[in-house]
C-alpha cells in the first residue's frame, strides 16, 4: 500500500511509470543489502549500476525527475544509466 494525495493505495493502482520506479528502488535495495550484510545501512554502500531504459513506461515529467530522486535515494551510489530519452539527456 501506498499513501498518494492523502488516500491509501494499492501498488496494482499506481501507474505503470511508478511502478516500475518503486520496482527498481525496491530491486537496488534488495541487492545492496544482499551484496553488504555486514553495513549497518548496505544503502550506504558504495555502488556503480546501469539501468537501460531508465525512462521506460515514465510519463516526461517524471523522466526529468527519475536520476535526481536515485541519487537522493542512494547517495553514494556511483550511477551510470543508459539513456534513451531526449529529456533525460538533458541532465
Amino acid at each position: 500500500m501506498v499513501k498518494q494525495g492523502g488516500e491509501w493505495l494499492n501498488l496494482a493502482q499506481l501507474s505503470d511509470g511508478y511502478q516500475t520506479l518503486l520496482g527498481l528502488v525496491i530491486d537496488l535495495s534488495a541487492r545492496m543489502a544482499l551484496a553488504n550484510p555486514h553495513l549497518n545501512n548496505p544503502l550506504e554502500s558504495e555502488a556503480v549500476i546501469m539501468i537501460d531504459e531508465v525512462d521506460l513506461h515514465l510519463h516526461p515529467q517524471w523522466q526529468r525527475r527519475v536520476l535526481g530522486i536515485y541519487c537522493r535515494l542512494f547517495q553514494m551510489l556511483n550511477s551510470l544509466s543508459l539513456l534513451t530519452a531526449p529529456l533525460l539527456s538533458r541532465r
